[in-house]
């Protein structure tokens, strides 16, 4: 019953996230900022589908890393859809593009390092808890750069529009870093406490991620109205 409630939600979520990513990313605007938010919501949904993942026989454990990996663009996605949307970066450049650099690298050495043959799945188990932990110290390193450009913004003199984008953008700063925080309690709450939170933190998580992108779908799309109606 759990899991069948877990896959509807899953379902649904990747459906609309997929739909709502590829509206944003081919959709023409000036500027990076919505397609940014548009791979920002891909990359939500590519984590939200790994239950969906989970489903497919014969999967390599490579397969599962390599999936995972796309974690990594979490936290530069966001930072840099902050930095667009709030007029600080007007167009991608070269030097932005570091910031996707972990992520690379990550995907370049992960089929190098599982060709080498471990002896001992202790040194695996502590080589992955690293990994977890450098990435959620990734992720809250940009939420809180993220909070710096909100805070630096609400002291400087607005037009309405950017009043509105500067909602908008709050919103999805304040509810993405709940659900990396919520992610990363439940989940260190089960590894260090061994306690019985399986079914709970993927429920919690998948729900957590479809209403993230719903809230995407829908105070984007009235956000992109009520700037239409404040520059008539």
């Amino acid at each position: 019953m759990e899991s069948d409630r877990i896959f509807l939600i899953t379902v649904c979520g990747v459906t609309l996230g997929a739909l709502l990513s590829l509206g944003l990313i081919t959709i023409r605007r000036p500027g990076p900022a919505v397609r940014l938010l548009g791979f920002y919501t891909l990359v939500l949904s590519i984590g939200l589908a790994e239950p969906l993942i989970d489903r497919v026989p014969d999967q390599t454990e490579l397969f599962r890393s390599v999936w995972g990996g796309f974690s990594l663009l979490y936290g530069p996605l966001l930072f840099l859809y902050v930095r667009s949307r709030l007029g600080e970066l007007s167009k991608l450049t070269r030097k932005d593009l570091i910031y996707l650099a972990p992520f690379f690298v990550y995907q370049i050495l992960l089929p190098l390092f599982s060709l080498i043959q471990r002896r001992d799945s202790m040194d695996q188990e502590v080589l992955d808890l690293l990994i977890y932990e450098l990435l959620f110290l990734q992720i809250f390193t940009y939420c809180i750069l993220c909070f710096k450009i909100l805070a630096s913004k609400k002291r400087e003199v607005v037009s309405p529009v950017t009043k509105i984008r500067t909602a908008f953008v709050t919103t999805l700063v304040i509810l993405s870093t709940i659900l990396f925080l919520s992610s990363f309690t439940f989940s260190h709450l089960r590894l260090f406490f061994s306690l019985p939170l399986n079914s709970i933190f993927t429920f919690s998580i998948q729900l957590g991620l479809s209403f993230l992108i719903f809230v995407i779908a829908l105070l984007n799309t009235e956000n992109m109205h009520l700037e239409k109606f404040t520059t008539i």
